[in-house]
């Protein structure tokens, strides 16, 4: 397989994850076609085959394969600019939120013209909190162009957002460090067997029993069925986290089908 096709076969296994919206089909033909020229690839560039590779088993909802073999190919090439943006965002997928941060931290200190990376780092903090991690990269990134001027602002409304938020988790009695466990596990959760964009609109619900945390997580063509069964999915890891279990007893959590992403609250978090 010569470089430009290789290339071309990558590409279109991304494209399929930036167009495609829905539940996954893991037996779908064409991912294990994609596979074979993945592997294919490997031959002709080692570090693109892994990467490539990763995102097929990423489309398949195979999210710790896809780890495993995105790892392979940071170890090929951590260097690469896109190894490394592919590496965070994936891990920022899996619900590795730590990692990923601390990923795109090391890369912003290193290539300070990276949007991408600076990009993935933001949506991170929308699970972690860590004003100190966007505080450094807004002070590191040299923007480009008019557009990356704007990630800057995005990264400072985020800043912005966090009292917000952190006041609504305190109305909940609940802590950032069992929030960003939640989320990381939902995250997972959806991953594995949704791909697409989604919503999340977080509240605080009084009712007789106490104050909680209400987050509407919203899931553009999927339908009744499928939150229904992802909701079975999450319950079940939640009911075997027993170091956070009695405190996700403070979260009410729902998937929403939808085929719109634009839903209406007083606060939101697009993850």
């Amino acid at each position: 397989m010569r470089a430009p096709q290789a290339q071309s076969k990558l590409s279109e296994v991304l494209e399929f994850l930036q167009q495609y919206e829905g539940t996954i089909n893991p037996n779908k033909l064409i991912f294990g076609r994609w596979i074979k020229d993945a592997q294919a690839l490997r031959l002709v560039d080692p570090s693109e085959g892994y990467m490539m590779e990763a995102w097929v088993y990423r489309a398949q909802g195979k999210l710790d394969k896809a780890l495993e073999y995105m790892k392979n190919a940071y170890r090929l090439d951590s260097s690469s600019s896109s190894v490394n943006v592919n590496y965070a965002s994936l891990l920022l997928s899996s619900g590795d939120f730590n990692e990923s941060e601390k990923l795109c931290i090391k890369r912003i200190r290193l290539d300070r013209t990276n949007t991408d990376i600076f990009k993935i780092l933001i949506t991170n903090t929308l699970h972690t909190f860590n004003q100190d991690a966007l505080f450094e990269a807004i002070e590191l990134f040299i923007p480009t162009n008019p557009e990356a001027e704007k990630v800057i602002g995005q990264a400072k409304k985020r800043i912005f957002d966090f009292d917000h938020m952190q006041s609504t988790l305190e109305s909940a009695n609940l802590s950032i460090e069992v929030y960003k466990r939640f989320s990381s596990i939902t995250q997972k959760v959806r991953n594995t067997r949704y791909i697409g964009e989604s919503r999340t609109v977080i509240n605080c619900e009084v009712n007789e029993l106490g104050t909680f945390l209400l987050i509407d997580e919203a899931l553009v063509n999927a339908s009744i069925e499928d939150c229904l069964s992802m909701y079975d999915d999450l319950v079940e890891e939640i009911i075997n986290d027993d170091h956070y279990f009695e405190e996700y007893k403070k979260i009410i959590f729902n998937f929403i089908p939808t085929t719109s992403t634009a839903i209406n609250s007083a606060y939101q978090l697009e993850i």
